[in-house]
């Protein structure tokens, strides 16, 4: 038995370190969403773009910064999210 507290055990959730899940849940809110933009992981990070837009103007605000980002490609998810959320408004 692990009697260290600041160990985890099998199922607790830990937040730390500098890998990601390409799946599964990750915690923190819109903190995890920001950890999760800056993985350098593609699929992490598209699935971040996607989650960001679940909290409100900060969420929106990370889609738009992402127009900057230096990947093509997480630029163009992020217009098309904006396209989209821009449809449902």
């Amino acid at each position: 038995m692990n009697n260290n507290p600041d160990k985890p055990r099998e199922f607790d959730a830990v937040l730390g370190g500098e890998t990601h899940p390409a799946s599964g849940v990750v915690l923190g809110g819109i903190a995890g969403v920001k950890n999760r933009l800056k993985s350098g992981i593609f699929e992490v990070q598209t699935t971040a773009l996607s989650d960001a837009l679940n909290y409100g103007d900060a969420g929106l605000d990370l889609v738009i910064d992402a127009l900057q980002d230096d990947s093509d490609e997480i630029q163009q998810i992020a217009v098309e999210l904006l396209q989209e959320t821009e449809g449902n408004a």
